[in-house]
C-alpha cells in the first residue's frame, strides 16, 4: 500500500491575496512557524517517506521543515498551475478584468484554463503522471505543493480537498494490477 501525504506549501505573504502560480515567493515567518508544527505532525513518518517538493521556494522551504534536515527532492511536476496573465492579480482585479473565470473560481470550480497561462487539463495530467508513478512504490511520500496541483492530484479521490495552507491531505494507493 502507498501512501501519499499531499502539502500545500506554508503561508507566503500573496496568500489568499493574489495569485501566486510561478512567481518565487518566500514564507513569512507565519508559515515558517506553520511548516515547523506540521513538520512535528509528521515527524513519526518524515524520516522514513520519499519527500517531494516543487521547486518554488515557498514549497521548498516548507519540506525542508517537514524533512527535518533529511533529504527532500525536487519535482517538477509539482510546481504551480501557470496563471499566465491572472499571475500576481488580487482576486477582485481576476474577477473585474474577466468576470467568467472570477464567477468560476468564486463558486469552487477549476478553470479549464488561464488567460496566456496553464490548462486544467496539462496540469492534470502531470499531476496524474506522478500519483499513478508512486502508486507502485511501497511506503509514504509526502508530496509539497501548491492549492491546484494539490486539487489535481487529490481529483478523483472520495476525498474533501483542504487547500488551506500547511495542511495535509492522506491518499492511500491500492498497487496498480499487473498487466495481462
Amino acid at each position: 500500500m502507498t501512501r501519499l501525504y499531499v502539502v500545500r506549501h506554508a503561508r507566503t505573504a500573496w496568500t489568499g491575496r493574489r495569485y501566486c502560480g510561478r512567481t518565487d515567493v518566500p514564507l513569512t515567518s507565519a508559515g515558517r512557524r506553520d511548516a515547523t508544527a506540521l513538520g512535528s505532525r509528521l515527524a513519526s513518518i518524515a524520516g522514513g517517506a520519499l519527500v517531494r517538493t516543487s521547486p518554488l521556494r515557498r514549497a521548498v522551504e516548507t519540506a525542508a521543515l517537514i524533512a527535518r534536515g533529511g533529504p527532500f527532492w525536487v519535482d517538477e511536476r509539482l510546481r504551480e498551475i501557470d496563471f499566465g496573465a491572472a499571475e500576481g492579480l488580487s482576486f477582485a482585479e481576476l474577477a473585474r478584468r474577466w468576470p467568467d473565470l472570477g464567477a468560476t473560481l468564486a463558486s469552487g470550480g477549476v478553470p479549464a484554463g488561464w488567460p496566456e497561462g496553464e490548462s486544467w487539463s496539462d496540469c492534470r495530467a502531470r499531476a496524474t503522471a506522478l500519483r499513478e508513478e508512486l502508486r507502485d512504490r511501497e511506503g509514504d511520500t509526502i508530496l509539497v505543493t501548491h492549492a491546484f496541483v494539490a486539487r489535481a492530484l487529490l481529483e478523483g479521490t472520495c476525498l474533501p480537498i483542504d487547500l488551506a495552507p500547511a495542511q495535509l491531505s492522506v491518499v492511500e494507493l491500492d498497487v496498480a494490477p499487473a498487466p495481462r
